[in-house]
């Protein structure tokens, strides 16, 4: 089946949120032959497929409650560039985590796969176009037990926490596989390989398990293999890895690696006490995470991370969350990020969000952006 031919079959079902208010699929307008090939040049090959650009034509995209508008026209709005060069943004979930289609050095549409940041892992989402709408289709019907919202929930943390996917390039270099052999004899001593190679949906490697740097990620031939390097601690000056007299990597006296409070170091300096300012839950001098007057990372007293009192990552209190505060950063009502009511990226009406409702869906008045916090 065709991406056209399976849209169509979307366009007159009936999806429910987790509210269980009914919503349809929204198209988004279809797009000229000058547009298309406008964006055929940002592909390296120059090159739309028939099926695509008759897909391109009827529709550019739509929106589907629960992810980021489903685009097909996204060739510039994913920049981790070394694991997929070529590329087209196809969804996001809205906390930086995306689907994305790997477009080949033919210029075929290829597999779609879900790269996420935090865990940072890639996983093999759907072999072509057509089947990632099938499964989103499924995601509109039955959210938690689709394909979609599996990888997104379970399976990415299921290979961060229990196996990350990865063979150690020594052993690479032993195995049958001759591509295998070959990629792992020109990579560095250091590197381990991701094979999605054939693989079933589902399957994926911890990209970020050693570094979420990705500019050292090697690509094998533009295939289904990628070089993940594991790179070699260093100490601070004057002190170790990690109880440096002087500066040491976790824990160091007189001023670690990252945010000591006092004197403090990485994990729990600072006047080398246990909370005074540490990485876990400063006091006094704010903590990475918990900090107490200073604010903390995560849940700062004066203005946290995530949930902080005047204004919190997520859903701080008076001054308005990231997500679902007094106007959050996704779908604030007063003109938030996303869908907001009055001026919003989309549509909705006087207090309208995504879903016209109010609460989760439909931030109340005056959204404030989490860029401009």
């Amino acid at each position: 089946m065709r991406p056209l031919e399976q849209l169509n079959t979307m366009l007159h079902e009936k999806y429910q949120t987790n509210k269980q208010e009914e919503y349809t699929v929204e198209l988004m307008p279809g797009l000229s032959d000058q547009e298309i090939d406008i964006i055929a040049k940002h592909l390296r090959t120059k090159h739309i497929p028939e099926d695509i650009r008759e897909l391109l034509q009827f529709s550019s995209g739509f929106l589907f409650y629960g992810l980021d508008a489903i685009t097909f026209d996204g060739t510039r709005d994913f920049e981790i560039y070394n694991l997929i060069p070529n590329s087209i943004r196809i969804a996001g979930d809205g906390y930086g985590n995306y689907w994305v289609l790997d477009v080949d050095s033919q210029g075929n549409w290829g597999n779609v796969f879900y790269v996420c940041s935090d865990p940072a892992v890639i996983v093999k989402q759907s072999e072509n176009l057509t089947e990632f709408l099938q499964q989103l289709h499924e995601y509109g019907k039955e959210t938690r037990k689709s394909s979609i919202g599996m990888v997104h929930e379970i399976v990415v943390n299921d290979i961060w926490d229990r196996e990350d996917g990865l063979i150690p390039r020594d052993e690479a270099r032993h195995a049958e596989d001759e591509e295998l052999r070959a990629f792992a004899e020109q990579l560095p001593y250091n590197y381990y390989i991701g094979d999605l190679r054939n693989q079933p949906v589902g399957s994926g490697f911890a990209w970020g398990k050693f570094s979420t740097d990705p500019r050292s990620i090697i690509r094998f031939r533009e295939g289904y293999l990628w070089g993940i390097e594991k790179r070699q601690q260093r100490g601070g000056f004057g002190g170790g890895f990690n109880r440096g007299g002087g500066g040491g990597f976790n824990r160091g006296g007189g001023g670690g690696f990252n945010r000591g409070g006092g004197g403090g170091g990485f994990n729990r300096g600072g006047g080398g006490g246990s909370r005074g300012g540490g990485y876990d839950r400063g006091g006094g001098g704010g903590g990475y995470n918990r900090g107490g007057g200073g604010g903390g990372y995560d849940r700062g007293g004066g203005r946290g991370y995530d949930r902080g009192g005047g204004g919190g990552y997520d859903r701080g209190g008076g001054g308005g969350g990231y997500d679902r505060g007094g106007g959050g950063y996704d779908r604030g009502g007063g003109g938030g990020y996303d869908r907001g009511g009055r001026g919003g990226y989309d549509r909705g009406p006087e207090r309208g969000g995504y879903n016209d409702g109010g609460g989760q869906d439909s931030g109340s008045t005056g959204a404030e952006n989490f860029d401009q916090e």
